[in-house]
């Protein structure tokens, strides 16, 4: 354990560990810890970014508050967007089907500008999972994400008319 501690992914997996049980606050810790040691070996932090988007989606439907849920939105798709763009693994579409819980959560309370910036975030996954190789796109998370979008989409257009 000793060595294993200065590794990035070591972390990284104790971060997952405690997303899993819904221990944010300890997976913020981990999350820190392994950027840190990223970023001292100079790593791509690709790895680490996938499930990091996953714990600020997580935490924005679960335990934000409403005033920081559109901060932490922002960030996650920062990070997913990036992915997508550089990859075209099933990962980031796993992550990016939570967009569905935030909205779910807050839907009432987003305003106009709010509801148009989730929606368009979901049309621009949508246009990417369109881009896949029929391979990927058939992926039982990629479907799963596609499902999730077009629900936001809808809902957003039924709200604002």
């Amino acid at each position: 354990i000793d060595r294993c501690k200065r590794y990035p992914l070591f972390w990284l997996q104790y971060a997952i560990g405690a997303l899993v049980v819904g221990d944010l606050t300890r997976a913020s810790k981990y999350f820190d810890t392994s950027y840190s040691l990223a970023q001292t070996k100079g790593w791509d932090t690709f790895q680490i970014d996938n499930h990091y988007a996953r714990y600020l989606l997580v935490r924005a439907a679960e335990e934000a508050a409403y005033e920081e849920v559109m901060e932490l939105f922002r960030h996650a798709r920062t990070l997913i967007n990036r992915q997508m763009k550089d990859d075209n693994l099933h990962y980031p579409y796993r992550v990016a089907s939570t967009y569905q819980s935030v909205y779910d959560r807050f839907q009432s309370r987003f305003s106009e500008a709010e509801l148009q910036e989730i929606s368009q975030a979901a049309r621009t996954v949508s246009e990417r999972i369109e881009t896949l190789p029929s391979d990927r796109a058939r992926h039982h998370y990629v479907k799963k994400c596609k499902a999730a979008m077009k629900y936001i989409e809808e809902s957003v257009t039924s709200r604002l008319g």
